[in-house]
C-alpha cells in the first residue's frame, strides 16, 4: 500500500480529469474498508471562481458525486472472484446467519464509513459558491 500511495501521489500531481475519475472508479471497486487507506486517492480538483454557468469543473464534481453514490456495475462479480482467492480456511470456518438461516454478511458492499469518507473528499463548499 505504501508503494501504491507513492505512485498515486505522483499521478495526482499531473492528473487530468480522466485520471481523477480513473482513480475514483478503481477505489470504488476495492473491498469494504478501503476508506482506511485509499481516501486520499480521491482528490477532485478544486473549483476556480468563474461563471457558475457551463463550468467544466462543476460538471466534473457532479460526475464524481454520481460515481460515489451510484452502484458500480460488475463490482459484485469482481469482488466475488477476489474473495475466493484471498479467503483462508480459518476465515471460512465461521459464517454468520440470520434467523432464516441465510448468510447475512455482505462482504461485497462498501461500508457506510467508506461512502462518507469518499463524500468528504468532494469539496461541496466549492460547488455551492
Amino acid at each position: 500500500r505504501t508503494w501504491l500511495g507513492r505512485v498515486v501521489a505522483v499521478l495526482l500531481r499531473v492528473a487530468t480529469w480522466q485520471d481523477h475519475l480513473f482513480l475514483l472508479h478503481h477505489v470504488l471497486r476495492c473491498p469494504a474498508g478501503v476508506s482506511k487507506w485509499a481516501t486520499s486517492f480521491i482528490q477532485p480538483p478544486s473549483l476556480p471562481f468563474n461563471s457558475p454557468f457551463s463550468n467544466q469543473h462543476l460538471d466534473h464534481l457532479v460526475v464524481c458525486l454520481a460515481s460515489i453514490l451510484l452502484p458500480v456495475q460488475g463490482r459484485d462479480m469482481f469482488l466475488s472472484q477476489m474473495t475466493v482467492s484471498t479467503e483462508t480456511e480459518a476465515e471460512a470456518a465461521w459464517v454468520l446467519v440470520d434467523s432464516d438461516g441465510e448468510d447475512e454478511t455482505d462482504t461485497n458492499g462498501l461500508r457506510e464509513s467508506d461512502i462518507v469518507a469518499f463524500l468528504n473528499q468532494v469539496p461541496f463548499d466549492a460547488i455551492f459558491r
